[in-house]
């Protein structure tokens, strides 16, 4: 095991891009299976260093943004308590014993690998109300 190259691999810019990429994956996904069903289509915008998922529905718009800051992923999402302070919770990218790149969502020490990270982001969007 060569465990200098397992913790560049997992650096925080190496995970936000592998996120990221998992994210676009999952809504262009989402579009595809849910193009012919009613209702408010999803929206996302992405750059370099932050992607924003947004949904209309009759009612309110749901959304999540996930940006690279510093030397974590930030996940912004609505607070229903404060609508003018988003809660945020960071993902911080960890090598566990295994060597495998894994993501560690603040407050919850259970490892996550990315697609699992990108659908608790996501669901909450992509399937709100249907």
């Amino acid at each position: 095991m060569n465990w200098v190259r397992a913790y560049f691999d997992c650096s925080t810019d190496h995970a936000w891009l592998a996120l990221r990429t998992q994210i676009r994956r999952d809504v262009d996904a989402y579009k595809e299976l849910a193009g012919s069903l009613p209702g408010s289509p999803v929206e996302a915008s992405y750059s370099d260093v932050q992607v924003t998922v947004s949904r209309r529905t009759t009612d309110s718009k749901v959304w999540v943004t996930v940006s690279l800051s510093g030397n974590a992923i930030v996940i912004l999402t609505p607070n229903a308590d404060n609508p003018n302070r988003p809660k945020a919770a960071h993902v911080l990218p960890r090598v566990n014993n295994a060597g495998e790149c894994r993501l560690v969502i603040e407050g919850d020490e259970e490892e996550w690998e990315f697609w699992q990270v990108s659908r608790r982001i996501l669901t909450p969007v992509l399937f709100f109300t249907m």
